[in-house]
């Protein structure tokens, strides 16, 4: 595996508030039909140095990942998804049909992210992400903090054999 990292968002979900056929479902439904979905992150918003650094790099067009961890019994679902935009601001009413439904009356989404892959890859490609503010690799983080969301340091999806 090559050592070429970038920096990327890891955020947990869960099913609390989506449909019976579960988030990533819903989500991959509109990217398949619109080229594009919007993933809302609930709670608090991000922001800082780091942020920045994302939307730069996003801007400079190299391959940014949002990274969904879904803790289970048995084990953790992951899902490498690749970022095109991101902003605190809900997306515009022409937009609003690659806004998954259940978001639509949400008051307390922190961030939106514009996607336009979401790829399911094993639960051990996340050892190869590094935390940037620890230098753990994210599988200890995840398994000792309670945060919702990290910057990590990741290897892009198509160079590190993991998918699924």
């Amino acid at each position: 595996m090559t050592s070429e990292k970038v920096l990327g968002l890891a955020v947990r979900y869960g099913e609390h508030f989506s449909p019976p056929d579960g988030t990533i479902a819903v989500h991959r439904e509109i990217l398949q039909n619109e080229g594009y979905v919007w993933f809302g992150k609930m709670g608090a918003k991000i922001g800082g140095p780091r942020t920045a650094a994302l939307r730069e790099q996003i801007e400079a067009g190299i391959e940014t990942p949002l990274i969904l961890v879904r803790a289970r019994v048995n084990g953790r679902t992951v899902h490498y998804c690749r970022i095109s935009s991101f902003t605190r601001e809900r997306p515009s009413k022409e937009e609003s049909h690659c806004i998954p439904s259940y978001y639509r009356r949400r008051e307390d989404v922190g961030v939106w992210f514009r996607l336009t892959s979401m790829d399911q890859v094993r639960p051990g490609w996340l050892n190869d992400a590094t935390v940037c503010s620890s230098q753990r690799p994210l599988p200890q983080t995840l398994a000792t903090s309670v945060a919702s969301f990290f910057y990590v340091a990741t290897p892009i999806l198509g160079v590190s054999g993991y998918t699924d």
